[in-house]
């Protein structure tokens, strides 16, 4: 699908069908500094993409074709504290076998720069979310097909390795932070691609955020 909808608290509204080309498992985050919606990379039946896309609430614009490699499955985030936009690893131009990448990139609005080439294990379909401290991420599966319950942290140069407690390992979940309560919610996933997953998960931040 290459549609592209808004959810004002109520409704769904279809807002355009132009833009990116059709795509799955693709990422996109809210870069607020500026106020746009920015997509990366993704599926598409004639390969795999790395594109990168702005929406400002009216239409798309492409930004870059230059960067990170192609590939889907990647995880992304906004920093909230530097104010860029972090990806990290993903799956390359193939499908069989599985490959999984572990570099990390940041994305300043006009130009992709590589930021980290260790750290975090090499994953994709990992979620990734930024509190008010630092970026978190959560699971994925590697190219053996080991699926991860590790919680990594990111604080804008370096990967930190926090537990492998909690969660079940899993990949394809979901991750939003709550800022109202300074709380990382974590849904589902799956741990074989068979068994999927529904339980809820919380991790409170008790990091202080940077003063204003």
């Amino acid at each position: 699908m290459g549609d592209t909808w808004s959810w004002n608290g109520e409704d769904w509204t279809q807002l355009d069908d132009t833009g990116p080309s059709a795509r799955s498992a693709h990422a996109m985050v809210f870069h607020s500094a500026r106020g746009r919606a920015v997509l990366f990379g993704g599926n598409a039946l004639t390969g795999f993409l790395n594109d990168t896309w702005e929406w400002d609430g009216q239409a798309w614009t492409q930004l870059a074709d230059t960067g990170p490699s192609p590939r889907y499955q990647h995880a992304m985030a906004f920093d909230l504290v530097h104010k860029q936009v972090v990806l990290f690893g993903g799956q390359p131009g193939t499908l069989v076998p599985s490959v999984a990448l572990g570099d990390t990139w940041s994305w300043d609005g006009s130009t992709w720069t590589q930021i980290a080439t260790f750290g975090a294990n090499p994953c994709f379909s990992a979620a990734m979310v930024s509190t008010d401290v630092q970026i978190a991420m959560f699971g994925g599966m590697d190219d053996s097909n080991a699926v991860f319950r590790e919680t990594w942290t990111f604080d804008g140069t370096h990967w930190t390795h926090r537990q492998d407690i909690g969660p079940l390992a899993r990949l394809s979940h979901a991750m939003s932070f709550d800022t109202a309560r300074r709380t990382i919610v974590l849904f589902g996933g799956t741990t074989d691609f068979t068994n999927m997953l529904q339980d809820t998960w919380e991790h409170t931040e008790t990091d202080p955020p940077p003063p204003p």
